[in-house]
């Protein structure tokens, strides 16, 4: 029960990056609330608002990799002449999942499903891009006031299969529909869950673009787990024996093998055999070797 996040025109360079934000929206047009200001909202979560889950009058917004979902009133208002680019997101559950009022609006690659009263509202003259979105609201209007996009530009109206709603678990099943059927033009490369997006090999695409092929929606289906970095870095000297994959998910650590796993493994001598390996935590895996002398 409290009221918001707002950011104003005097407010700069604003970023909400792996953001959860819940239960907020009392007494408020929205539970985050922009108003003139410039915004990227990304891989965050914004459910369960008393009100909207994001309202803009004004400004320019960009949303990607999120989760919207549960929210009073629409996932997302924009209003007032504001610009809103959506990317990749997740939008299921609320009142309405986009609302737009004399304002323009980029949707790309976004899932906008289960929506009580419609999934897209358009007011006035808004202009409303639409291209790869999966628009699906069961017993309500997937579009009101604006050109129903259905079978144009890589849209869909269908059941994206998720995983179990009922436990606000977003993955896509196997069969959806919104797998390989996005655009990779300006597409992420991650999801929300850190994993990176890919072309699954066993769906015929139907998305556009330049290959690989992607998933609608914030959480890509099968994902490949990213390695952010690795330890150590740069020219070494000295006595090294094992090098540190960092990863920004938590892996199962059952599921590593280096004989499964392992392509290839160069040192600057050439080839080196990998004699273990050690996961320190869910989030770092130490893979060892004979140790190593020349510099590189």
């Amino acid at each position: 029960s409290w009221g918001r996040i707002e950011l104003k025109a005097s407010s700069t360079d604003n970023v909400l990056d792996y953001v959860e934000l819940r239960y907020g929206g009392y007494g408020s047009n929205g539970m985050v609330r922009v108003v003139g200001s410039d915004v990227a909202l990304n891989h965050s979560i914004v459910r369960n608002s008393s009100s909207y889950g994001a309202f803009m009058s004004g400004g320019k917004v960009g949303i990607e990799n999120d989760l919207i979902i549960a929210n009073a009133w629409a996932a997302v208002r924009v209003e007032s002449q504001g610009v809103l680019d959506a990317v990749n997101n997740t939008i299921d559950g609320n009142y309405r999942g986009v609302e737009v009022d004399n304002s323009t609006v980029r949707l790309t690659n976004n899932l906008i499903t289960n929506n009580t009263v419609s999934g897209l509202l358009g007011v006035g003259w808004s202009a409303i891009t639409s291209v790869h979105n999966d628009v699906y609201n069961p017993g309500a209007k997937n579009y009101d006031g604006v050109t129903d996009a259905t079978g144009t530009d890589g849209n869909l109206a269908a059941d994206p299969l998720y995983t179990d709603r009922a436990q606000r678990d977003y993955a896509l099943q196997e069969g959806s529909p919104a797998i390989d059927a996005a655009t990779s033009q300006g597409a992420p490369g991650d999801d929300l869950r850190f994993y990176g997006r890919y072309d699954d090999l066993n769906v015929v695409n139907t998305g556009s673009g330049t290959p690989d092929y992607y998933d609608m929606g914030a959480i890509e289906f099968g994902g490949s787990p990213l390695a952010v970095k690795h330890l150590p870095t740069g020219e070494t000297t000295g006595a090294i024996d094992r090098v540190r994959f960092v990863f920004r998910g938590a892996m199962d650590t059952t599921s590593f093998s280096p004989a499964d796993d392992i392509v290839t493994f160069q040192g600057p001598s050439g080839p080196i055999a990998v004699s273990g390996y050690q996961w320190v935590n869910p989030y770092f895996l130490d893979v060892t070797f004979a140790p190593q002398y020349a510099v590189g």
